[in-house]
């Protein structure tokens, strides 16, 4: 999980886990209470806020402060990158289940406006090891009513949902579960619940209650 430069994460409501590391960029806000664990360690910018507060609300790796500027360069650096690829595959939106399935190689997704999966509907992403998954998503991400992101044969870290330019945010509740890594410069990322095989990175607010597990998939 990561909050790039001003950003705010917002951690509450124990047993929230975040089974890795998290990092807070320049001028950022870190709130952690309510009882919840982080097993890695917190990687801090120099000049970001830090508040942890409530019993047993644990980050086992400790603190770390460092300059963010380079890693929130890099992760900018990414959307932009991702963003200017020709699209192998084009959807106007995903409302309803769908399964993408991949061409042995690099494979780039552009969604034209919306993701919003519900009542039980998967996005189901299908390859092998070797298959990379770019999503280019022009308006928001919704996963609600036990819909999931659902991987066959590829792992989570050859899937990237990148979100260019401002727009609506990314929300995810009712335990939907989710894999890859989601990546938003300019939008808000609110989880609620649910277990997900994923990595968060924003430029605004990063907001986790209910208890979500999080396994991130990158270092």
């Amino acid at each position: 999980m990561l909050g790039l430069q001003g950003s705010v994460i917002n951690l509450s409501s124990g047993p929230l886990r975040i089974n890795g590391n998290v990092g807070i960029g320049q001028n950022g806000n870190f709130n952690f209470s309510g009882g919840g664990q982080v097993s890695g360690a917190l990687d801090a910018d120099n000049t970001a806020q830090i508040n942890i507060s409530g019993g047993g609300t644990t980050v086992a790796g400790g603190i770390v402060r460092m300059s963010m500027s380079s890693i929130q360069l890099a992760a900018l650096a990414e959307s932009n990158a991702a963003a200017s690829l020709t699209p192998t595959q084009t959807f106007n939106q995903i409302v309803s289940g769908q399964t993408i399935v991949g061409n042995g190689g690099q494979n780039v997704i552009r969604v034209t406006q919306l993701i919003h999966l519900s009542g039980g509907n998967n996005l189901v992403i299908s390859g092998g090891p070797s298959d990379t998954f770019i999503f280019n998503v022009t308006q928001g991400l919704q996963l609600d009513g036990g819909s999931n992101i659902v991987l066959q044969g590829v792992p989570p870290s050859n899937i990237l949902f990148n979100f260019p330019g401002s727009g609506d945010q990314i929300q995810i509740s009712g335990n939907a579960q989710t894999a890859g890594i989601y990546l938003a410069p300019n939008r808000v990322i609110q989880v609620n619940g649910g277990s997900h095989n994923s990595e968060f990175i924003s430029g605004r607010t990063l907001s986790f209650q209910s208890n979500p597990v999080v396994n991130q998939p990158c270092p």
